[in-house]
């Protein structure tokens, strides 16, 4: 069971690591950058459901990152990256990539939230294969 959880959460991370690389892509300037932070948001989103799947949690149906937080964190892993940071972000899975939901700051949000995504992946590859 260890290792079906195991192969599971690293599709999980490969997935995460796909929507990483083509928002850095678009943090090139090759996109608009609300693309690449829905990219972002997405990539860490599926770096949290990696983590419960390794610990053996289902994915909740959830986009909300401070939830997935939540949730790594009670299973007893750290991710390295606060609450509040990742709070700031939850808007991109939806807000992004539809007319009328306020605007974003996306141009000022892609290289901070690229960073953290990039820096929570190491984490939670480390952890996977470590």
């Amino acid at each position: 069971m260890a290792d079906e959880a195991r192969d599971e959460a690293l599709a999980w991370l490969d997935k995460a690591e796909q929507d990483l690389s083509a928002a850095r892509l678009i943090l090139q300037g090759k996109g608009p950058s609300t693309v690449g932070c829905y990219l972002g948001q997405q990539a860490l989103e599926k770096l949290l459901k990696a983590v419960l799947v390794f610990r053996g949690l289902g994915p909740p149906r959830s986009h909300d990152l401070v939830d997935l937080h939540r949730r790594v964190v009670a299973c007893g892993f750290d991710p390295q990256v606060s609450a509040a940071d990742l709070a700031a972000w939850t808007d991109y899975a939806v807000a992004g990539r539809y007319p009328g939901f306020g605007d974003l700051e996306s141009e000022r949000d892609l290289l901070p939230l690229l960073t953290c995504a990039a820096d929570l992946a190491r984490c939670v590859r480390s952890t996977l294969t470590g």
